[in-house]
């Protein structure tokens, strides 16, 4: 019997691709991706799943270069056997940072009936784009200043042209 759960528990990872797992702990979807713009900020879902068969506490957080960048709320939490938790994940980018950006969100859990503290994780892809708006913005002004400056040279060019006759 336990032969067939293991079965279809690897029959249904094929079939949902959009969730990573480990022992205990699985979470859905299985990458996350943030569009922003420097000095915004943007939240995504993330569902944390007990994949186990006893209560298990969580705890949610990026690597360490990121966490700055970082708001999760709640970060740590118990859920019982089969039970979610909706993980909500703000990233704020600095004013002045730009391109693209990559870490991981780190699900990890300790059952605490297992022996040492034994537990399991998960690493989650985060991607954060950052578009670089600014060179946008500067040469749309450039450009403007440009046209203003040769409006302007046209029309007193004429009206010398007219003062001379």
């Amino acid at each position: 019997m336990r032969g067939f759960f293991v079965l279809a528990f690897a029959f249904l990872s094929v079939l949902l691709p959009c969730q990573a797992s480990a022992v205990g702990v699985g979470a859905a979807p299985s990458e996350l991706d943030f569009n922003i713009r420097p000095g915004g900020s943007a939240t995504e879902t993330l569902h944390v799943i007990n994949t186990g068969d006893s209560e298990a506490h969580y705890r949610v957080y990026v690597d360490e270069e990121y966490e700055g960048w970082f708001d999760i709320a709640p970060d740590e939490f118990s859920l019982a056997p089969q039970a979610n938790e909706e993980t909500h994940i703000t990233v704020s980018a600095p004013l002045f940072s730009f391109g693209d950006h990559s870490t991981h969100v780190n699900v990890v859990t300790a059952n605490s009936q297992l022996e040492l503290g034994v537990g399991a994780g998960i690493k989650v892809p985060a991607h954060i784009r950052v578009s670089n708006l600014l060179p946008w913005v500067g040469l749309g002004i450039a450009v403007a200043l440009l046209l203003t400056l040769t409006l302007f040279l046209i029309r007193r060019r004429r009206m010398a042209a007219g003062e001379a006759k």
